[in-house]
């Protein structure tokens, strides 16, 4: 993906995240996580599992494939995507 631009807006509404889809498909579990991470990853999920409206998160925008891309991302769940290597390679 071709970076555009990044920011740390503050979501006006609720919104998937794109950090945790990834951690979701990457086939980890508990035991793969440390346990802080691990901990981190529940506490998101039993607040929703999304980006909540008033949220400061992550927002990139690109182009994917030729496509226009919009990525958000809950900051925690990015930064684990980030230590953990989550992230597909472009």
């Amino acid at each position: 993906m071709t970076l555009l631009r990044e920011s740390n807006p503050v979501a006006r509404k609720n919104y998937p995240c794109g950090a945790y889809h990834w951690i979701s498909q990457s086939g980890f579990g508990e035991r793969d996580f440390e346990p802080e991470d691990w901990k981190l990853i529940c506490n998101f999920l039993d607040a929703g599992g999304v980006i909540h409206k008033g949220e400061s998160h992550i927002h990139q925008v690109g182009i994917d494939a030729g496509d226009f891309s919009v990525f958000r991302a809950n900051k925690v769940m990015h930064k684990i995507c980030i230590d953990y290597t989550l992230y597909p390679e472009d």
